[in-house]
């Protein structure tokens, strides 16, 4: 459970995730990612690997208290590959970068949540993991 929004103006409301009982797969990690910045704009999260940048499936145009939607069956989740991975988010369908490229290590058979938090004009990438 998340609480979540601002003191000023008064926007303050829980968000409730349920976390998987297992990972994805064993060989890569399995990743929920949340747009938690009450005065952020919408943002897509980016994934960049050795050089290469691209948006991480599911997370396009995640509004505040919006989460990854995926495909595959577990809505809030998608994967990653194992490894340190450079995270990022730009403002939706534009190249304006919101949250500054942040490493980030994934381990095999994780499960984890991202989240942008705190407010636009310092952001920041917080990372939990639940096994």
């Amino acid at each position: 459970l998340f609480v979540t929004g601002s003191m000023v103006p008064p926007n303050i409301a829980g968000l409730e995730v349920v976390d998987l009982a297992k990972p994805l797969s064993q060989s890569s990690a399995t990743v929920r990612l949340i747009n938690l910045s009450p005065d952020a704009p919408a943002v897509d999260f980016y994934r960049v690997i050795n050089g290469v940048e691209a948006i991480i499936d599911g997370s396009a145009l995640l509004a505040f208290r919006q989460m990854t939607s995926t495909a595959n069956g577990n809505l809030q989740f998608t994967e990653l590959p194992a490894g340190r991975i450079t995270i990022l988010a730009k403002k939706a369908n534009t190249q304006t970068v919101v949250l500054p490229p942040t490493q980030i290590t994934f381990v095999p058979g994780e499960v984890s949540t991202l989240w942008l938090g705190g407010l636009s004009a310092a952001p920041k990438l917080y990372h939990v993991k639940h096994n």
